[in-house]
C-alpha cells in the first residue's frame, strides 16, 4: 500500500488533478491497476488515504516541532511555525494544493484526529507561553482550506484566478 501512496504522491506532484488517476498511479507504482483496486476500490479511496497520510505526517511534525521549541521564545516559536507552514504549502505546492482541493470534496474522517492533535500541540505552546486568552481564537486559525484558497483568521486567502489549471 506504501507503494501506491508513494506513486499517487509523486502522480499528484508531477501531473496535478488533470494528470491522476488509478492507471497513471499503477503505472508509477509498477503494478497493475487491478492490483491498485485490491487496497484502493476507486480514485477517491486512493485519494482520501493520500490526505489521511499527508494530514498525520503533518500533526507528527508539527509535534515534534513543537516539543524541539521548547525554551525558545514564543517569536522564535512563531517564526519557526510559520517556515514549516509555508514548506507545507510550497515546499510541493502542486501536491498541496491538490490535496486542499480533494479534501474539501471527500470524506476522511482520519483527518479529524489529525487537525485535534495539531490543534492540541499549539494550545500546549500557547498556554506555556501564558497566552491561554487567545486559544478561543484557535479553531479559526486551523480552518481547512477554503474553495479558492486557505483561510487565516477568518480572511481567504486566495490563490488567484489560474489555481486550477495549476492543479
Amino acid at each position: 500500500m506504501e507503494a501506491l501512496l508513494t506513486a499517487a504522491t509523486r502522480v499528484l506532484s508531477s501531473d496535478g488533478l488533470k494528470g491522476f488517476n488509478t492507471n497513471r498511479v499503477a503505472e508509477v507504482a509498477g503494478v497493475s491497476v487491478g492490483s491498485l483496486y485490491q487496497y484502493y476500490p476507486n480514485k477517491a479511496a486512493l485519494t482520501a488515504a493520500l490526505i489521511a497520510r499527508t494530514q498525520t505526517a503533518l500533526a507528527d511534525g508539527l509535534e515534534a516541532r513543537i516539543a524541539g521549541l521548547a525554551g525558545a521564545s514564543l517569536a522564535e516559536a512563531i517564526a519557526d511555525l510559520a517556515c514549516m507552514a509555508v514548506n507545507q504549502q510550497y515546499g510541493e505546492a502542486r501536491l498541496a494544493a491538490a490535496l486542499d482541493h480533494e479534501e474539501r470534496h471527500l470524506p476522511v474522517p482520519e483527518i479529524a484526529e489529525a487537525r485535534l492533535r495539531m490543534t492540541a500541540a499549539v494550545e500546549r505552546l500557547l498556554v506555556d507561553e501564558g497566552l491561554d486568552q487567545a486559544l478561543p481564537a484557535l479553531p479559526d486559525l486551523l480552518e481547512p482550506p477554503g474553495p479558492r484558497g486557505v483561510v487565516l483568521g477568518g480572511a481567504p486567502l486566495a490563490l488567484g484566478p489560474d489555481v486550477d489549471e495549476f492543479l
